[in-house]
């Protein structure tokens, strides 16, 4: 029998005790071992993939427990084997069950078992800048005949490699790349036979890290018995911005009040108060104020984005609490509450909430959270995917150094379409035709795409494909040459000036009737960027949509001005705004801001001369700015 641990409730501590009784009627029931609830991620696997099922067992007074210590059986281990940790291997084609009991309770789900080969490999990321010290985890994806894509557990039989492992090196073959100089490295990995076409690239920078940011994930203020996540994220010199989360340092300033979770950067209160939470992390320490407040626990509510599914399609639910005062608390990961499915065969969902469609059917998906329950009823359907949609489809900016959150949607026979992003039967590939030389950006299998800092001056365009089996669809991603610039504060983004074949391309504005042809001293040699006039620039800004943000404007002259000196700051001719940063700088820019005469100020990024005007009907450079909401 495995040990039993206990999540106590904690908001019935809110509850004011009315009376007591001596008698035996009044004692609570004995608490029950009722359900245990299995959830599986895959219907079927290829022979030799493994994977891990979950089980967690439920109480009758709400408290719950991992099922990592039942008792796991295979009917057929022939076919799939199960270990003494819910480990299922597949090892011939066929299908089987995978029973987990404890308890004379039992639970179980069927696996098919398919003759699929590997076909590639592929690694995430697929190129990165770090600083030195920090360490670059890696996730393997093998992708077999049957077009799915399976994260690589097994660490025993990939090995990972690094071209020079003075620079990076896996001292535990875990994919995790320990840096340890500076210095550019080629990331590569083999499994089954089967190596990786593009190697990943790893460069270790010398940069510092200029601050350190912790964000409340929802808000500052937690009621009392619930929990509380915090982000932290560290910002270096280099323009990079690192999420931290699981390898700072997180303590409460008060245990009494709240108190850190298992899970790094999530708090439990504990009792009514103000205290802070306390982040340490590369020398930084950072004090963020918490109040823990008293709320009545009013009802629970479950939310999933359909009705109706179809197999094979995952879906996160999500559960809220509501509480007096119109508070209303996420609850999904919550550790005193839990997820359940009324029949495992139709679907499953696992302890995030995360529901996976398995076979035509009804079934309802339980919320309970201290002896409430709630549930969301669903159907699941046999429907067949006809096609694929990625937005933005139309091609789309994304600056160097930055990334672009992707979406995809996927419409079925049955007239229905769903949001299929993150389902793990989903791959991504950014295609780079002919030139396979070329590989400045990646795709990751969450859909982001990621423009690397290289060394070409002008854009480039890529396509991006997306595909689910046998459907396919594609969308072209315009790769930024210029860098996006920030200020000493990280409170702006600073867009440089278009080429035509940019502005033609991609921005909503076109109007514009002459150019400037850069000579390789201040800009890329003989390519041509866009002058306006600045009304044209104004209008420029105001309809520019770059990296997924609508919200630009023209800069003011002291913030543009600020660009030079921080970027540059010497009258000479190293032009460093465009060596460095590729920004052409051939002529002077726009600002909103007068000069003497009434005529607008400019600002001349080459040589940061000061005093520089010019009426509104004169064509120049403009760069567009947005505020960064933190």
């Amino acid at each position: 029998m495995s040990p039993k641990i206990w999540f106590i409730p904690l908001i019935l501590l809110l509850f004011t005790l009315v009376g007591c009784s001596d008698d035996e009627e009044d004692a609570p029931p004995p608490v029950t071992f009722d359900s245990i609830n299995m959830y599986s991620a895959y219907d079927s696997i290829p022979v030799g993939v493994g994977f891990t099922i979950e089980a967690y067992g439920y109480y009758s007074d709400g408290s719950s427990e991992s099922g990592i210590d039942y008792v796991w059986s295979s009917d057929d281990p022939t076919i799939a084997s199960i270990d003494t940790k819910g480990k299922a291997l597949g090892k011939s084609v066929g299908q089987t069950t995978i029973r987990v009991k404890d308890r004379g309770i039992e639970s179980s789900v069927s696996i098919t078992v398919t003759n699929a080969v590997i076909q590639s490999l592929n690694i995430s990321p697929g190129e990165t800048a770090v600083a030195l010290g920090i360490n670059v985890p890696y996730e393997a994806y093998a992708i077999y005949t049957d077009q799915q894509p399976y994260k690589i557990l097994d660490i025993e039989n990939i090995t990972w490699y690094s071209t020079d492992k003075a620079v990076a090196s896996f001292p535990d073959n875990d994919g995790i790349a320990h840096t340890l100089l500076e210095g550019d490295t080629e990331i590569s990995a083999t499994y089954g036979g089967v190596g990786l076409v593009f190697p990943a690239i790893l460069e270790v920078t010398n940069a510092e890290m200029t601050s350190l940011v912790i964000t409340p994930t929802s808000s500052d203020t937690v009621p009392n018995g619930q929990s509380i996540s915090f982000q932290a994220h560290a910002y270096y010199s280099d323009d990079k911005v690192i999420e931290v989360t699981d390898i700072a340092t997180w303590v409460s300033e008060n245990d009494a009040v709240i108190t850190a979770s298992s899970i790094l950067g999530r708090f439990d209160a504990k009792s009514v108060g103000t205290t802070e939470i306390t982040t340490r992390y590369n020398g930084t320490t950072i004090y963020t104020p918490v109040e823990v407040i008293t709320a009545e626990f009013e009802s629970l509510k479950v939310s999933s984005a359909e009705s109706t599914y179809p197999v094979r399609i995952n879906s996160q639910f999500t559960a809220s609490a509501e509480f007096v005062g119109d508070i209303s608390v996420d609850l999904t990961n919550q550790k005193n509450g839990f997820w359940q499915s009324s029949d495992p065969k139709v679907a499953t969902v696992s302890l995030s909430g995360l529901v996976h469609m398995r076979t035509p059917g009804d079934v309802d998906i339980y919320f309970t959270f201290n002896g409430e329950s709630e549930k969301k009823s669903i159907q699941v359907v046999e429907a067949s995917l006809e096609s694929l949609t990625i937005h933005p489809s139309a091609d789309y900016f994304v600056g160097e150094g930055h990334k672009r959150k992707l979406t995809v949607t996927g419409h079925y026979d049955n007239n229905t379409s769903r949001y299929l992003t993150h389902n793990k039967n989903l791959t991504w590939k950014v295609l780079y035709g002919e030139d396979s030389s070329i590989n400045d950006g990646e795709v990751s299998q969450g859909g982001e795409v990621f423009n690397y800092q290289t060394e070409s001056p002008i854009s480039t365009y890529f396509t991006v494909e997306a595909q689910m089996g046998d459907k396919r669809a594609t969308s072209v991603a315009n790769f930024g040459a210029t860098e996006v610039l920030q200020d000493n504060e990280i409170t702006l983004n600073f867009i440089g000036p278009f080429t035509d074949i940019d502005a033609k391309s991609l921005l909503y504005f076109n109007n514009f009737t002459l150019v400037h042809a850069e000579n390789g001293t201040t800009g890329p040699d003989n390519s041509t960027f866009i002058m306006l006039t600045f009304n044209e620039a104004t209008d420029l800004c105001q309809t520019l949509l770059y990296d997924g943000f609508d919200d630009y404007r023209l800069p003011e002259y002291a913030e543009l001005q600020a660009v030079w000196t921080d970027y540059d700051g010497n009258d000479d001719a190293s032009y460093r705004l465009y060596n460095d940063k590729k920004w052409a700088i051939g002529q002077a820019f726009w600002t909103v801001d007068y000069g003497v005469g009434g005529e607008h100020l400019l600002v001349d990024l080459r040589t940061g001369e000061e005093g520089l005007s010019a009426a509104t009907d004169t064509r120049q450079y403009a760069s567009c700015v947005r505020d960064v909401v933190k």
